[in-house]
């Protein structure tokens, strides 16, 4: 990662912090017990839906298709044509 990637997603953060603080100083009330209990029982379903959904796809996959039954093999090992240096390219 470059000096410039580095530095922006430092100031990228600051921000996203700067914003998340100011939302806690400004709307205490989402913060509630209630609205957590709320928040946290409204995750808690859509985690439970989201895994029988991951588990009805999986089931629903024919036998033998799976990654383990070796036919999804990938050589990266060799490749055909070498990646390009710094130099290679034309600015």
């Amino acid at each position: 990662m470059g000096f410039f990637d580095s530095f922006f997603g430092a100031l990228l953060l600051g921000f996203i912090a700067w914003m998340t603080y100011s939302t806690i100083q400004n709307r205490s009330d989402l913060f509630t017990r209630e609205s957590l209990s709320k928040s946290f029982g409204t995750m808690g379903w859509l985690g439970l839906g989201l895994c029988c959904f991951v588990a009805l796809l999986s089931w629903s996959l024919p036998a033998g298709q799976g990654v383990s039954s070796g036919q999804a093999e990938v050589n990266f090992s060799s490749r055909s044509t070498p990646s390009p240096t710094y130099s290679d390219r034309h600015i």
